[in-house]
């Protein structure tokens, strides 16, 4: 049974009398969402709506269905794939035999993406400027560490920014939901001020500075810039102290809206876990937003 105040409160109610109406209420509600009569708001509460009652109520999640199976026989994997409305893409790998649980989430953003468009119109960012946001989603809203969360739940974290893409990750023998949750919380919001950027700045330039004391790094750099001289590919992926002097706020925040929303992002998980236990923690964040046109 659902309920709309189509003027001042929206909200959504389900019977708990029994397991039949609630399907039934389910089922209109996702009716309703594969036609598109929510507005915004309402849906991005309905989706959490259903995953939390049919926990509460031990009853299969109708949104699961979506997801797809796959058996390689040569190698003996079974993969799970499914997209979820916000355009989140997500592979699952379960494997009882595995002790260790590993987890990572990826997105389309990279070193060479200094130069874009969006929605038809041209923006250019410093370089390193993908290696810059990498360092700060580390860093909740409180300043407090995402790594040291990660070690009070027993795993390791870690990310890094290639030329293409950007990657969290972490790898775990216990609580997999929670440090799925975790993740996905890290990269789902981000904080910045002019004080945290500006300590954060003088941290990756000692980290530039570190690296040139590398031969093969300095040779395989070098070999890129006479290579593709004038390109994002000649720039060293953490950029230049001078590049990274340039960088703003403003820079840091358009380019976390645009590269973290989840169409361009992939979750992968693989090891021993519970693959219904995980998509009911991954579809609580399944909350519908405009999808950036990015190019």
């Amino acid at each position: 049974n659902k309920g709309i105040n189509k003027d001042d409160n929206k909200y959504i109610t389900f019977h708990k009398k029994s397991h039949m109406k609630t399907n039934i209420c389910i089922n209109c509600a996702l009716n309703l969402i594969d036609k598109d009569k929510l507005n915004r708001d309402l849906s991005n509460h309905l989706v959490p709506a259903i995953s939390r009652l049919t926990m509460n109520l031990n009853i299969r999640n109708p949104l699961l269905d979506s997801i797809k199976e796959k058996y390689y026989e040569s190698v003996g994997e079974q993969v799970y794939f499914t997209r979820l409305s916000n355009g989140l893409t997500i592979h699952l790998i379960p494997k009882e035999d595995y002790y260790e649980t590993y987890g990572i989430i990826t997105t389309k953003f990279g070193s060479v993406d200094t130069r874009i468009l969006v929605n038809g119109n041209e923006r250019q960012y410093p370089a390193g400027i993908a290696h810059f946001l990498e360092h700060k989603v580390f860093e909740d809203e409180n300043g407090q560490d995402y790594l040291k969360k990660f070690v009070h739940l027993g795993s390791e974290s870690n990310a890094f920014t290639s030329f293409t893409k950007t990657s969290y990750l972490f790898s775990t023998t216990s609580k997999v939901p929670e440090n799925i949750q975790l993740l996905l919380e890290m990269v789902s919001k981000a904080s910045f001020t002019e004080k945290s950027i500006s300590k954060e700045r003088e941290i990756i330039q000692q980290e530039i500075g570190m690296y040139q004391d590398s031969p093969d790094y300095r040779l395989f750099f070098g070999a890129l810039e006479n290579l593709y001289p004038g390109t994002p590919l000649a720039d060293d992926i953490a950029g230049t102290r001078e590049s990274i002097s340039d960088i703003t706020i403003d820079n840091l925040r358009e380019n976390f809206d645009l590269f973290y929303h989840p169409s361009q992002m992939h979750l992968l998980v693989i090891g021993n876990f519970d693959v219904d236990e995980v998509l009911q923690v991954v579809k609580k964040y399944d909350l519908t937003s405009p999808r950036p046109s990015v190019e």
